[in-house]
């Protein structure tokens, strides 16, 4: 898994980012790494005026084997309601080879003064590097914002290749009020096959499926 190589990894690893929402300043930074430069533990996102709260990227596991979310690490402010802060936080795992996962957080300022804490608000979502995801802001649809995801579906019997042309995985994720968390508000598997990354940079997915997107959403009942 993964294109970069282990000196391009620590170039990466040399720089912070500083994000803002809404009044939020925030600093991420990478994972620690081992010797090859593949993480051992998560990246992390911290408040700025208050360094010690922070919020670290959780691992995922296959198996028995736990896996880090420490390379790369980016953060973007949300426009959140209620005139609260919010931010949309990813980390990338690596071990090698032409893949790599990102896993994504919503992290949330709670309380204040010596009671302020980060709150993750979404479950696990990670993606392949063969992927697109997308925050949309549709007052119509939720007062908060929309997280969308496409990933591939990889068909072994049909010989598709690692970035061929792929059906994906749509999945819109929600705020749900109640339950003070995102909830998977709409899945579906395109009609038709997209371009992977051996025909561009970047994969494009949720611009030509969202007018679907967006009409399946509408179709649903209101939270």
């Amino acid at each position: 898994m993964f294109l970069r190589s282990a000196s391009a990894i620590l170039l990466l690893l040399t720089a912070a980012n500083v994000a803002s929402g809404q009044g939020l300043q925030s600093v991420v930074s990478p994972g620690k790494t081992d010797a090859d430069g593949w993480p051992t533990s998560g990246a992390k996102l911290c408040l700025k005026d208050l360094p010690s709260v922070c919020f670290q990227m959780p691992d995922g596991s296959a198996g028995d084997v736990a896996y880090q979310f420490g390379l790369d690490p980016h953060s973007k402010p949300l426009n959140w309601p209620e005139g609260r802060t919010a931010l949309i936080f990813d980390a990338t795992f690596s071990a090698g080879g032409s893949g790599s996962l990102t896993r994504y957080a919503i992290v949330r300022e709670d309380g204040s003064g010596s009671a302020a804490h980060l709150s993750n608000l979404l479950p696990y979502v990670a993606l392949t590097n063969n992927s697109d995801e997308a925050v949309l802001n549709e007052p119509q649809i939720s007062p908060y914002p929309l997280l969308l995801t496409a990933d591939f579906i990889w068909d072994f019997k049909a010989g598709e290749t690692h970035f061929s042309q792929h059906y994906f995985m749509i999945d819109a994720w929600q705020f749900d009020p109640e339950k003070d968390r995102y909830v998977l508000a709409l899945s579906y598997k395109t009609a038709k096959k997209y371009n992977g990354l051996d025909a561009s940079d970047s994969v494009s997915v949720l611009d030509p499926e969202r007018p679907e997107i967006l009409h399946r959403l509408r179709s649903l009942s209101p939270r």
